[in-house]
């Protein structure tokens, strides 16, 4: 019921309480409706629980409620074009964007239904709005209804040359914006599933960003800049050079910035996040906590882009050390209605961040909540916790490596070194397939520090001197010029191990 609850959230924040049509007449107690207005005060858990109350007693319960969803499915893809768009918080671009595409769907219908007297003035201002705003692919289109319109139903060569010069000048542009658009699908698709840095495209993003580099100054398209941009800074990310990532982000702001009425907030969204995950790399950690400010302040709550942002502001808190900070948006984001819509690759991060904050509270650098409020942290059981991450624990490079620490931190501080001897052959396995390489270097350097503790019987002292050569290794190599992003590094590696050691005591032990 994902799908149906994410396009009733989307109504719902558009304040609109009741979803009857134009020649609908089943009144506010319907079932569409009373579907409608469950899902919207949370009253149904799952789909289960909303078929049973629709139909409790029937065989086909699960086909009926089937038919009720598509029911209530169709009519709010009706009620979208009943959205107010001229709410203040819209930019112009976002409202322009609403309005063409909505009328350019009009258009469409008008024609098929032969009202071309009611269509033609339509698309004519529809298309001056969409030359405006630079909304490439509406433009040929609306400039193809007005080519064919007035080259074979007027018979006009003036009007009808005048649009087919306008769609030949921007099928250029719209070439170039599939290019970028292509090139950096190509490189983002390598990131979707996996944190892990993706050095061996380097060479391929090196190659597009190259045939790119001009695209800002030749073609100032609004998507064709876009992308061009993206991939000029995935380039730089991808060889992790994070300052220069952070300069070609500020440039692509500009860019935006001078053409007031293209000043989308996702544009400039887009390369703040970036700038975002720069500064916590470079330990900017002021600009950073102002930048992730920014990013909220103008994404609506609950959308995919707020919870990309929070988990770079929750990642932001553990490297500075703010426990109690971090724990405040694990709850502000899990807490949201829509939290659960989110898709599982998601999910299962903030299930990461989750076991981060029950290991601070286990070891006493956050305490309980005081006050009456419901808390979103669930009883914490590791063998629960790796049942619940199956896609990360795949992406061997990358996010298990946070996963194969949290549990290995548990067992330390539980004093459970039996278990903790039982997972090293394992982990020295892993460690040397999956860890050799220099975008996984401080892993391996801390990994290897853990690997020390059965050398050293759990003895403090021993520990730190049997770990040092590793821990000198990681200290030389430090995050701002490592190789490897802050999104594997959830807790910095320098101060995970002062908890180990801090968790150990003077006594040998024998296993």
């Amino acid at each position: 019921m994902k799908e149906l609850t994410e396009l009733v959230e989307l109504i719902s924040r558009n304040k609109i309480r009741h979803i009857e049509l134009v020649g609908t007449h089943n009144g506010y107690h319907s079932s569409v409706q009373q579907l409608y207005t469950g899902i919207v005060d949370g009253k149904f858990e799952s789909e289960e629980s909303a078929a049973h109350f629709f139909y409790p007693d029937s065989p086909l319960q699960k086909q009926y409620f089937l038919r009720l969803k598509k029911r209530l499915t169709r009519r709010l893809y009706n009620t979208l074009f009943f959205i107010d768009v001229s709410d203040p918080s819209y930019s112009d671009i976002q409202k322009a964007y609403y309005t063409c595409y909505k009328n350019y769907a009009t258009t469409k219908i008008l024609i098929g239904k032969g009202a071309r007297r009611a269509a033609i003035p339509l698309a004519k201002s529809t298309l001056t709005n969409a030359i405006r705003f630079e909304f490439t692919d509406l433009i040929i289109d609306l400039a193809r209804i007005l080519r064919m319109h007035y080259g074979t139903i007027e018979g006009n060569r003036k009007r009808y040359k005048e649009y087919n010069e306008l769609l030949k000048r921007h099928e250029t542009s719209q070439r170039a914006e599939l290019l970028a658009e292509e090139y950096f699908i190509d490189l983002a698709v390598n990131f979707v599933k996996s944190r892990a840095s993706q050095t061996e495209i380097e060479q391929v993003a090196e190659k597009y960003a190259s045939d790119l580099e001009a695209f800002p100054k030749r073609f100032q398209t609004y998507r064709s800049l876009l992308y061009a941009y993206r991939v000029l800074v995935l380039r730089h990310q991808i060889a992790n050079d994070y300052q220069k990532t952070l300069e070609v982000c500020k440039e692509a702001i500009e860019s935006f910035r001078t053409k007031d009425h293209l000043a989308s907030k996702s544009a400039i969204f887009t390369f703040q996040f970036v700038i975002l995950s720069c500064c916590i790399q470079l330990k900017r950690y002021k600009e950073g906590e102002k930048t992730a400010l920014a990013c909220l302040k103008i994404l609506p709550e609950g959308s995919q882009n707020w919870y990309s942002t929070l988990e770079l502001y929750i990642i932001l808190s553990f490297h500075t050390q703010n426990f109690q900070k971090a724990r405040e948006i694990f709850q502000q984001a899990t807490q949201h209605k829509g939290f659960k819509s989110q898709y599982e690759n998601i999910n299962e991060q903030w299930l990461i961040y989750e076991a981060f904050i029950h290991y601070f509270l286990e070891i006493g650098l956050l305490t309980s909540p005081k006050t009456g409020k419901p808390s979103a942290l669930k009883r914490f059981r590791v063998g629960k916790f790796l049942n619940e991450v199956p896609t990360f624990s795949k992406d061997k490079r990358g996010t298990n490596i946070s996963i194969i620490i949290i549990q290995i931190l548990f067992l330390l501080h539980q004093h459970k070194y039996g278990d903790v001897i039982d997972k090293m052959e394992a982990l020295n396995m892993y460690c040397h397939r999956y860890l050799r390489r220099d975008d996984t270097y401080r892993s391996n350097c801390f990994i290897k520090m853990l690997l020390q503790l059965p050398h050293a019987r759990f003895n403090r002292v021993a520990a730190i001197r049997k770990a040092r050569k590793y821990f000198d290794k990681l200290k030389e190599v430090p995050l701002e010029v490592a190789k490897q992003g802050s999104e594997i590094e959830i807790v910095p590696y320098e101060l995970l191990w002062k908890l180990v050691i801090e968790s150990l005591d003077h006594s040998f032990h024998e296993y």
